[in-house]
């Protein structure tokens, strides 16, 4: 039933030693191995955060199309999609806002500088190994950002995939997908490739019909992955990644110009408050963006002696948005934007395995964030500088992690943040974990500078997490509980026409993950019960927007010989679109069901068919009123898979 990995994973994050319970020579394969949780090769029981890892073979059994339906089965992780594939996507982790959290791709930091966020809704699952999840904040050990939690997405490598797949698919919507991805060692060299192309007509993001917002809003995306390692020598190995995803995206808008009401002299008619009549004029446009997100990462690992171990790593990620019509000046209707970001980032790690069973990391960090916009930024760029360290001491039965990192942000000065956590082994099979840990979140350009709409003088947003937790193997099923609360300060929301830090909050939950093997059967089952509760004079008491306070998610999978089926059912309880919760969006429950063929050794077939009842639901709301939620979809996929 447990997930298995091989260590000899070329990971780009992490030193390639590890811990002083793992030893490749003894085992080629041994319980999952995870990198995120402290920079530094973990076995998930022996974790001591909150983890899920979504591996390559969950990839294949779910086969989802997209981060959006990949994730959302995890708990205490809910994603929102404003309309069709292709549009925006947030994704909250514990409750907390969705630029809260930290996303990353093979190690590197990816997102927009101006908004904060990270186009998941972007990123082409053919091209991810696994996802590792940690959930709770990490700012004491990577900075800015990880209040919520952590994901980092690591790409396929030559040791991960077949020698040549190439995968096609067809579905509702005019959905077509082909995906080339090959993979080879030649001695001390590794390669890897995966290239994939996506176009679908889509579904009309709202209901607004008026000014050819009736329309399908379509979406393309072009993704390659590619990936290079090098075994310089027994201590010493070198890798390179690059990630890029190319897309093009329809979506609804109104292409109003306004204009001044002038009396028969020509004069502007003033109002009654101050201002002056003004009357509106709305024209036929097609709007569509074309984003193109990338990452680079390169990595030099060094086994200096048995007890020191060190990782280089330097890597750049940029995100380049910019919106067209092909029949309508976007300048006259305030609509034209270009938002190029480039992150440039450098880490310096190094661990010592001390004699009494203990390990010191010690590490450097470098960031810096440029954005390139046609709105004039008055600071268009920052940089970061920390040091940080941790102290892991084991023992029979116990664990002990102490973390403390000290930034220094060009724009916000220095700030601190520590971790503690603890966990004891009750018996063979039960382990119980608590935490303690801070984070803090620095304003984006937008906040601070966006023209008419910011605050420049908006502090950085801090909070504070205590945790406990039960991790349990009872005869073969794997029982993962954990019960938090996160108390936020200084948190930004929009108060009049600027945001303030204003409002607090606090989240208190409740997570389950169960994994069992039943009949033949391996099921999934995670919950979530949460109150997301804003504490500040403003709103006192209600309910932090488009947060479900209990949601639900079941996957069940039946293999037999070259046969196999399966199910998720998804649920969650209604939300509210905005702070003052006056707006009600209703909960909902989706089905949907998979089935695939092994026709040969080389042919493989799948068939997968999401939201099987046509449920209409909302998850969120805009200017032009709720998004669409994608209806019934059907996806046929062949894959062929040659004999060498």
């Amino acid at each position: 039933m447990k997930k298995m990995i091989n260590l000899s994973l070329g990971l780009s994050l992490v030193p390639f030693f590890a811990l002083s319970s793992v030893n490749a020579e003894e085992s080629q394969e041994i319980e999952t191995i995870i990198v995120t949780e402290s920079r530094i090769p973990t076995i998930v029981s022996e974790s001591l955060s909150a983890i899920s890892v979504i591996t390559r073979e969950d990839i294949e059994r779910y086969q989802a199309s997209d981060l959006f339906e990949l994730m959302s089965r995890l708990p205490s992780v809910s994603t929102i999609r404003n309309g069709a594939r292709g549009s925006q996507t947030s994704l909250f982790i514990r409750g907390s806002e969705s630029d809260h959290s930290l996303f990353l791709v093979d190690g590197v930091r990816i997102g927009t500088a101006s908004a904060g966020s990270a186009t998941l809704g972007l990123i082409d699952t053919n091209s991810i190994e696994r996802i590792e999840v940690v959930r709770g904040p990490k700012s004491s050990l990577y900075g800015a950002d990880a209040i919520g939690g952590v994901v980092n997405i690591i790409t396929r490598d030559a040791a991960d995939m077949d020698s040549l797949q190439v995968k096609s698919s067809v579905g509702s919507n005019g959905t077509k997908e082909t995906t080339f991805s090959a993979g080879t060692t030649q001695g001390k060299s590794s390669y890897s490739a995966v290239l994939n192309t996506y176009k679908t007509d889509g579904i009309d993001s709202t209901y607004v019909t008026s000014f050819l917002n009736g329309d399908k809003d379509g979406h393309e995306n072009d993704g390659i992955a590619l990936r290079f390692g090098y075994e310089i020598s027994d201590d010493a190995k070198f890798s390179l990644s690059y990630n890029s995803n190319d897309t093009k995206t329809d979506y609804d808008a109104n292409c109003t110009e306004s204009f001044y009401e002038l009396d028969e002299d020509g004069n502007k008619i003033p109002t009654s408050w101050g201002g002056f009549e003004m009357y509106y004029v709305t024209s036929d446009c097609y709007i569509y963006n074309e984003v193109e997100i990338t990452s680079l990462s390169s990595s030099l690992d060094l086994n200096i002696n048995d007890y020191w171990s060190s990782n280089l790593q330097l890597g750049r990620s940029t995100d380049d948005a910019e919106e067209f019509s092909p029949n309508a000046d976007l300048s006259l209707y305030g609509l034209e934007a270009v938002f190029n970001t480039t992150k440039t980032e450098g880490t310096w790690l190094n661990v010592f395995k001390l004699e009494d069973k203990s390990l010191l990391t010690l590490g450097l960090d470098y960031l810096k964030d440029e954005l390139d916009a046609l709105t004039a930024f008055p600071v268009n760029s920052r940089d970061n500088k920390a040091a940080f360290l941790q102290y892991r001491f084991q023992s029979e039965g116990s664990d002990v992690n102490f973390g403390a990192r000290r930034d220094d942000n060009e724009q916000f000065g220095e700030n601190t943040t520590i971790s503690l956590m603890a966990a004891e082994n009750v018996s063979d099979n039960i382990r119980l974990n608590f935490s303690y840990g801070e984070g803090f979140k620095a304003p984006t350009f937008n906040d601070l500078y966006w023209p008419g709409l910011s605050n420049p003088n908006l502090l950085p947003e801090q909070s504070k997490n205590i945790e406990l937790g039960l991790k349990a193997d009872l005869d073969g099923a794997f029982v993962s509980l954990g019960l938090f609360n996160s108390q936020l300060e200084n948190l930004i929301l929009w108060e009049g026409s600027a945001p303030n830090n204003v409002s607090k909050s606090e989240i208190t939950g409740l997570e389950l993950s169960l994994e069992a093997e039943l009949a033949g059967w391996l099921f999934g089952l995670s919950g979530t019960l949460l109150n997301p509760e804003i504490t500040s004079t403003k709103n006192n008491g209600n309910t932090l927007a488009r947060r479900a306070e209990r949601s639900a998610s079941l996957d069940g999978d039946y293999s037999v010989g070259d046969y196999g089926l399966g199910f998720t059912v998804y649920s969650q309880s209604h939300t509210f679109n905005d702070a003052a919760n006056t707006k009600r969006l209703g909960g909902y429950t989706t089905l949907a069901l998979r089935a695939n063929f092994d026709l040969s050794d080389n042919w493989k077939v799948k068939v997968n068919a999401n939201n099987l009842t046509d449920k209409e639901y909302v998850t969120a709301s805009g200017f032009l009123g709720n998004y669409r939620s994608m209806g019934r979809e059907l996806l046929f996929t062949v894959a062929y898979t040659p004999s060498f």
